[in-house]
C-alpha cells in the first residue's frame, strides 16, 4: 500500500484497525479462552495506553509502517 500510494502520488491513506500499530495481544493459553469482546477490550486498552504514552509506543507492525512511510519503501 505504501508503494502504491507513492507511485500514485496519493497524499492520504487511512488504514482500518490502525490500533494494531500501537497494541495487540499475544496468543497464549490465557487469551485463547477469552471471548472476542474481551479480546477487543484488552487490545483496545493496550493500544490506548501506548497512544497516550509520551512518546507514543509502537508495536513491531507500527514501527515497520513508520519506516515505510518515512523512507517511501
Amino acid at each position: 500500500m505504501v508503494k502504491l500510494a507513492h507511485y500514485q502520488k496519493i497524499e492520504f491513506t487511512s488504514f482500518f484497525w490502525s490500533r494494531y500499530f500501537f497494541g495487540y495481544l499475544e496468543y497464549t493459553d490465557a487469551t485463547r479462552r477469552l471471548p472476542p469482546a474481551e479480546l477487543f477490550r484488552i487490545a483496545n486498552q493496550a493500544a490506548g495506553r501506548n497512544m497516550l504514552a509520551n512518546p507514543p509506543q509502537f508495536t513491531q507492525t507500527g514501527l515497520a509502517y513508520q519506516r515505510l512511510i518515512r523512507t517511501g519503501f
